[in-house]
């Protein structure tokens, strides 16, 4: 994906999530069910964030796709897919 936008769109996009703010305070305030589909293998978003999410948000799961990274759906659809179906 870096390859396609190129090295100049590619720095603005880590540079924004670099300094997004943090919102975590937030969490506590979702109140519909809620479903983490993350990856242990994810270096973006380290399964410690994800942990975290799950233990503020009232009422979710987190559910870890095996033998992926960050994108999930893309590595794993079938898995991403049956587990939506599963928790729907």
């Amino acid at each position: 994906m870096a390859q396609e936008v190129g090295a100049k769109r590619y720095t603005q996009q880590l540079t924004a999530i670099l300094n997004k703010p943090d919102h975590s305070e937030l969490l506590t305030l979702i109140q519909c069910p809620t479903l983490l589909v993350v990856s242990k293998n994810d270096k973006v978003m380290p399964p410690e964030r994800s942990e975290h999410m799950a233990a503020h948000i009232k009422n979710s799961e987190l559910v870890y796709v095996e033998s992926c990274g960050h994108v999930a759906p893309l590595e794993r659809p079938d898995l991403v897919n049956q587990t939506l179906s599963n928790w729907l």
